[in-house]
């Protein structure tokens, strides 16, 4: 039977699960205290996606009595489920399609994964960083005497939030070969030198 096509939302719920058995309450604090910054769905949402999953054979609930209190359900993954989402996070978007944090929330539960999946997404965010900032570039000039400035002004704006994120890729993948021997990568060439490590990173 083919893999079922889950959106992006599904992914993450799964992902949760992953990390973390638990009933739909436990899960949706869960993402508030851990990827909530990134990607933040109603509880609803989370409660809707469950029953989905495990009708999937990607989950499964086990239903726990509970004292003075209606019984709950606790989600777990499934082989079937992990292989999933393993090849999801697998997957290397040239363009992001939708949801603009899709790099990160991948890179967000590369735990799951070999280090060199998470590399693979590295190497592909600052690919596709890369060609957006020349795009920007391409588009930047100075306005002439009495033309309107404002354009110009939020272009740098994006300018420079693609170099900062530029840095931080570069920061990420020094901090992932320092706490992930088993990457097998080496330094990349073509890779931002002028950066700053987070403090006890340095390899």
């Amino acid at each position: 039977m083919a893999d079922p096509q889950l959106d992006v939302t599904s992914l993450v719920v799964l992902g949760l699960v992953a990390l973390e058995p638990g009933s739909g309450y436990d899960l949706a604090r869960l993402a508030d205290r851990s990827v909530g910054y990134l990607w933040a769905p109603s509880r609803s949402q989370i409660y809707k996606v469950l029953p989905r999953l495990v009708s999937h054979r990607l989950a499964t609930a086990k239903r726990i009595r509970q004292r003075a209190r209606p019984d709950k359900a606790v989600y777990s993954i499934t082989p079937t489920g992990r292989r999933l989402l393993r090849r999801w996070l697998s997957e290397i978007d040239d363009e992001l399609v939708g949801d603009p944090n899709v790099f990160a929330l991948k890179l967000f539960f590369c735990d799951l994964v070999p280090a060199s999946t998470a590399h693979a997404q590295l190497d592909g965010y600052r690919r596709f960083l890369e060609s957006r900032l020349a795009r920007y570039h391409g588009m930047s000039r100075t306005p002439s005497e009495g033309e309107n400035i404002f354009p110009q002004l939020v272009l740098r704006r994006a300018i420079i939030r693609t170099e900062a994120t530029l840095d931080w890729v570069a920061e990420a993948s020094d901090a992932l070969d320092a706490t992930r021997p088993d990457s097998g990568r080496h330094s990349n060439p073509n890779q931002r030198g002028d950066r700053t490590l987070v403090p006890g990173w340095r390899g």
